[in-house]
């Protein structure tokens, strides 16, 4: 007599895993989304001697794990090419590559990998953070972004400060640029029907 109220109860627990496991799979599958390269950009800008320098990485890839209602699942790793660093001056672009500052011969590819994602009291808005690794260096960054999602896109916007003496990037401490302000916005299309 008193089995069968553990066998309900065992079988009960047994259909809420499932249902747990089953409702995980689908919000890890809800979670992909493919990068719009055409319409994404990562740009840059840095006080210089000569004034304000503004510039943009042409190319970068990233693998976006994305869901508003499973933040702790969320993934998002980004290879950024150095070697496509553009100032529209060839001087500085061949400056930025070179060994005192990229090092692109060296380190060819910068990267960002997201350690957490938390939403803010505002509709959209969230602190991303993450490793930002640049020359081999990796140093925490926090970026807040506000994503903004229709019809299956999801425009992704947001902007932070780094110190790129952090990195071992640039000539000596206290230079004009060590402050640079980095810039996202990116387009991700979702990938699930």
């Amino acid at each position: 007599m008193l089995r069968l109220p553990l066998m309900l109860k065992a079988l009960n627990s047994s259909i809420v895993f499932l249902f747990a496991v089953v409702s995980f799979a689908n919000a890890a599958h809800a979670l992909e989304w493919a990068l719009n390269k055409a319409q994404s950009r990562i740009s840059f800008e840095m006080v210089a001697p000569d004034g304000s320098v503004t510039g943009q990485i042409e190319q970068f890839e990233a693998e976006i794990r994305f869901d508003p209602d499973f933040l702790d699942i969320s993934e998002v790793r980004a290879a950024i090419d150095m070697n496509t660093v553009s100032t529209g001056n060839t001087a500085y672009d061949d400056m930025l590559r070179g060994p005192q500052w990229f090092d692109t011969q060296t380190y060819p590819m910068a990267g960002f990998i997201l350690s957490a994602l938390h939403k803010s009291s505002t509709d959209g808005h969230y602190m991303a953070q993450g490793n930002l690794t640049i020359r081999g260096v990796s140093a925490p960054v926090a970026i807040p972004i506000n994503i903004q999602i229709e019809r299956g896109d999801a425009r992704v916007t947001g902007e932070t400060v780094i110190d790129r003496q952090s990195f071992g990037v640039g000539a000596e401490e206290g230079a004009p640029g060590d402050i640079v302000v980095l810039r996202i916005d990116v387009l991700a299309t979702s990938l699930v029907n």
